[in-house]
């Protein structure tokens, strides 16, 4: 529910075409598709200060504008999370995410 309401909220903006979030137990995961005209670095801002705005301080945000990833995420909602896959697929999607900008400097701790 939780990644639901940070997608709606996301799609408020003007920019943004489609967004898919996924919320773990540590992690908040948001992919998104979004207009030319919306700067890389805006809509990073937008997508990780939407989820540390609703989201407890502990969660580790990672954003991403690779479209391919809305897929990836969207096939992690019907995974358990008790197998080892659905681990090693979050850990392949945040690697992924980090090649894009996450925004707010605040988030660059978890940049490698």
């Amino acid at each position: 529910k939780m990644a639901d309401m940070i997608a709606r909220i996301i799609l408020r903006n003007e920019g943004f075409n489609r967004v898919s979030a996924l919320v773990t137990d540590e992690e908040v995961l948001i992919a998104y598709e979004k207009d030319a005209e919306l700067d890389r670095t805006i809509a990073a801002d937008i997508a990780s200060e939407t989820a540390k705005s609703i989201m407890p301080g502990f969660y580790h945000v990672y954003v991403s504008d690779n479209s391919s990833l809305i897929q990836d995420i969207q096939s992690l909602h019907n995974s358990s999370s008790q197998n080892q896959d659905y681990h090693n697929t979050i850990d392949q999607i945040i690697t992924e995410m980090k090649k894009s900008p996450q925004g707010n400097p605040n988030n660059e701790e978890d940049a490698d």
